[in-house]
């Protein structure tokens, strides 16, 4: 499953009742009220359909899916093959376009968690902040915030947040795509106003990776995109290199 260009914060807890709905609801609103387009994701551990319902019963009368629609909302229930998280994303981008997603659960996902109440011998993963709805330390510096301030946690979701749709972006900051800067494409697209795709630059035709010392380096779009055009082009006349393959290894070492 393509992994999303929105990006995802999951706001986890270790206990049930610990606030988790209401942390990513003050989330939400904050960032709405900043202009930024937001989506959520509620992790159920229970069946989400009323069993006896009439959406029920039309599942259990063999369909795959079934929508209900009035005049407030819209739903969509599939019950052949349930999406997972990436793919309820990419479904929501694919029909609003880009912002930024406040998840409730989906502790075991490799997206950023914003932890609400954690004990203090709990193993701790991809911490992007601590959240207390109690009265415990809290410093910035340590991620930590109270509750009743989130401000400052919501400014770096949305810096963290450019940073991450800036990665999907070249950095040429060439203004093809009608915007001044790649800065003010990521800007508008998770405020719902753009779409990453109206940059006009193609995607490298292949999946690029720099070891350095045996170590992955990260690269974007951009670098991506110049390395593996270049490598193709030069190794396209060379004798002995076939019209087609699946994979290119160079390696440079230094010799002195």
């Amino acid at each position: 499953m393509p992994k999303p260009k929105i990006p995802v914060f999951c706001v986890v807890s270790y206990s049930r009742k610990s606030g988790k709905t209401s942390i990513a609801a003050q989330l939400i609103s904050l960032l709405s009220k900043r202009g930024f387009s937001t989506f959520s994701v509620k992790h159920a551990s229970k069946q989400i359909d009323v069993p006896g319902k009439d959406t029920s019963r039309l599942a259990e009368a063999g369909a795959k899916a079934v929508m209900a629609i009035s005049p407030q909302a819209s739903a969509i229930y599939l019950y052949a093959d349930p999406l997972s998280l990436e793919g309820l994303l990419n479904l929501i981008e694919s029909l609003y376009g880009g912002g930024i997603a406040i998840c409730e659960g989906f502790k075991q996902s490799p997206y950023p968690k914003i932890y609400v109440n954690p004990p203090s011998q709990a193993e701790l993963v991809n911490t992007f902040a601590l959240v207390y709805t109690n009265t415990a330390p809290l410093s910035e510096e340590a991620k930590a915030y109270p509750s009743t301030r989130l401000e400052p946690l919501c400014d770096r979701i949305v810096e963290a947040s450019l940073h991450y749709v800036l990665s999907l972006l070249p950095g040429r900051n060439c203004g093809n795509c009608g915007y001044s800067s790649c800065r003010e494409l990521a800007e508008a697209y998770l405020q719902g106003k753009a779409r990453l795709e109206e940059c006009p630059l193609p995607t490298p035709s292949y999946e690029l990776a720099l070891l350095v010392n045996g170590e992955e380096i990260s690269l974007s779009r951009y670098p991506s995109l110049v390395i593996s055009s270049v490598l193709e082009a030069l190794t396209k006349g060379l004798k002995g290199v076939p019209r087609e393959y699946h994979e290119l290894v160079f390696k440079l070492r230094r010799v002195r």
